[in-house]
C-alpha cells in the first residue's frame, strides 16, 4: 500500500491513507535498537485528563497527534497497530478523545500494556478489538507473559482480548525465538484475522 502521509520520529511511525473519505492510522511496530529501550520504559506517566500511560510508549505522541489532526480535519478515522504501534495507537486513541476528535475504531495486534485503569476506561469507549495470537496451549509472550509482570505496577488492559487460534506458517522468522514468541509475528496475525469471521469491535 501507498501511504498518503508518513509521521516518523525515532520513536513512532504513523502510516496515513485516506480511503473512501475516512482515514487509516497504522502505527508501526519496533523497528530500531532505542525503541526497544522505550518498549521497557515502563515507568507510568500522568496525562491530564486521561490517567496513567506509559512513558516509553508516549514519546513523542501528543506532537504526532498535532500533527495528525492537521492533516486529517474533521473527516473520521480509524486506528490499528501491532506491538509497540498497538499500544502507540491505544494512547493516540486517548490524545484524540481528549481533543475530541476519538477514532471509530482502534483495532490492535499483539497489543502491550500501556494505561491505567483510569486511562483505559476512558480509551475503552471507542469500539475495540485487541487480538492475541494462540496455538497449542501457547499464547503471544508480548500480550500475555510481560503483561503479567506490568499488571503488578497498575497496567490493565482496555479490552479482553480477541484469541485468534492456528499455527505458525513456514515463513515465520520467529519460530525460534524465544519460547512461544513466533506467535508474535505480524504477518501471521494478518492471516489468522482474515481465516476468522470477522468479529464486531465493541
Amino acid at each position: 500500500m501507498t501511504w498518503d502521509h508518513v509521521l516518523e520520529t525515532e520513536s513512532y511511525r504513523i502510516c496515513l491513507k485516506l480511503i473512501n473519505g475516512v482515514w487509516r492510522a497504522n502505527f508501526e511496530g519496533t523497528d530500531s535498537t532505542l525503541q526497544w529501550i522505550e518498549d521497557f520504559d515502563a515507568i507510568m506517566e500522568e496525562v491530564p485528563g486521561l490517567g496513567g500511560v506509559s512513558q516509553g510508549f508516549n514519546i513523542g505522541l501528543p506532537d504526532a497527534w498535532r500533527q495528525m489532526a492537521a492533516i486529517i480535519g474533521p473527516l473520521p478515522w480509524t486506528a490499528e497497530g501491532h506491538s509497540r504501534g498497538a499500544a502507540q495507537c491505544t494512547l493516540m486513541t486517548g490524545h484524540a478523545i481528549l481533543a475530541g476528535h476519538p477514532p471509530r475504531s482502534r483495532y490492535v495486534f499483539g497489543e502491550p500494556l500501556s494505561t491505567d485503569a483510569r486511562a483505559a476506561k476512558i480509551i475503552g469507549t471507542v469500539p475495540s478489538l485487541s487480538f492475541c495470537r494462540r496455538w497449542q496451549g501457547a499464547e503471544d509472550p508480548i500480550v500475555r507473559k510481560v503483561a503479567d509482570v506490568l499488571s503488578l505496577v497498575g497496567y490493565v488492559r482496555v479490552k479482553p482480548l480477541t484469541y485468534l487460534d492456528g499455527p505458525p506458517s513456514p515463513g515465520n522468522p520467529w519460530l525460534d525465538y524465544l519460547d512461544s514468541g513466533f506467535l508474535h509475528w505480524m504477518p501471521d496475525y494478518e492471516q489468522a484475522a482474515s481465516a476468522a469471521s470477522a468479529p464486531v469491535a465493541s
